[in-house]
């Protein structure tokens, strides 16, 4: 699909809503994301990784892709956008994913031919624009059969005042967990998101809110947890008389 017309689409589908269930858990209103600079149009000094350590490959992601080292065997190189695979696994269905689609301008290609070992990751540092800026870029990683390596993602903030936090992990839980119809299931995962995330944290703030609800006397099997309202299973609930 061209690009103007993936902007049509990005323009035309409505912004998510709690009523959709990946986005239940989340409210969008007053969010205006054209109110956004786009692309990397912002100048600054390139933060350092937070990692020192020998790497295979490395990247940095801002203004533009920068390769300043590449490995022999693989392909490790500015991603072009007529690449056939690129947009296979995600799409152009829901409105930021539109979005990326149409307005991306730097992209970096990781491929790693069958049974290729690297010994040492692939390092990509991302220098995420200031405040009221937004960078939309693309990654491709093709891994073939037998392939082993590690590829690390390093985002940072171009502006050393500018709080964020990013885990891979954890927005592979916090998805799961969203799409999850079992409850159990559901809870499991926000917990090791949550422990991913407390993991990370270099302060734990140590205080928590308090749930209270107040339930007639003959209200019985009522099951509450930290979870809220949204949570109480109210099929086990049951009435020792009528009101």
């Amino acid at each position: 699909m061209a690009r103007a017309e993936l902007l049509e689409r990005y323009r035309a589908l409505p912004m998510p809503t709690t009523s959709d269930e990946s986005w239940r858990f989340t409210d969008l209103k007053g969010f205006d994301p054209d109110a956004f600079v786009q692309n990397g149009h912002f100048r600054g000094a390139v933060p350092q990784t937070m990692l020192d350590i020998d790497v295979a490959g490395l990247a940095t992601v801002g203004a533009g892709v920068e390769i300043e080292r590449a490995p022999a065997g693989i392909r490790f190189e500015l991603l072009d956008e007529s690449h056939p695979q690129l947009g296979e696994l995600v799409g152009a269905d829901e409105k930021f994913a539109a979005q990326n689609a149409a307005e991306w301008k730097h992209g970096l290609l990781v491929h790693v031919p069958k049974g290729v070992v690297l010994e040492r990751p692939l390092y990509m540092r991302i220098a995420n624009p200031p405040d009221g800026s937004a960078l939309f870029w693309r990654l491709l990683v093709i891994a073939e059969p037998g392939s082993r390596f590690s590829l690390i993602e390093d985002l940072s903030a171009a502006d050393p005042e500018l709080a964020g936090y990013s885990n891979a992990v954890v927005d592979g839980l916090l998805t799961s967990a969203r799409r999850a119809s079992d409850l159990s299931r559901r809870v499991e995962l926000y917990r090791r998101a949550e422990q991913a995330i407390l993991d990370d944290a270099p302060i734990v703030p140590v205080f928590h809110h308090t749930y209270e609800r107040l339930f007639q006397p003959y209200v019985r099997s009522v099951e509450v947890n930290g979870l809220g309202d949204p949570y109480i299973p109210f099929k086990k609930i049951w009435l020792e008389r009528t009101p």
